[in-house]
């Protein structure tokens, strides 16, 4: 979202630039913050949740043991029914 924010910022600028603007690289530091902060809100406001780079999702309920590992493999590709019958093709069970 950062990058994002900073391409959308900075086109913001080079138009403002073409229209005869010039700003002080304090101005811009600041601007670009601010911009950031805006859009993080408005993403929030539009029902999106922000999380910070690396973070992981959180499970509601806990996995059981006995299924763990299919989750792993299969859950990325299919929803959790699609990877339970795929663990229990694989004899998982």
């Amino acid at each position: 979202m950062k990058i994002a924010s900073m391409r959308l910022y900075a086109d913001i600028l080079a138009n403002a630039a073409r229209n005869g603007w010039d700003y002080a690289p304090d101005a811009i530091a600041s601007g670009s913050k601010r911009h950031f902060e805006e859009m993080k809100l408005e993403l929030i406001a539009a029902g999106y949740e922000i999380v910070p780079v690396g973070a992981r999702p959180r499970r509601r309920e806990p996995i059981s043991a006995k299924y763990q590992q299919p989750f792993r493999t299969a859950s990325a590709r299919c929803g959790n029914a699609e990877a339970i019958q795929a663990s229990e093709r694989l004899g998982n069970h």
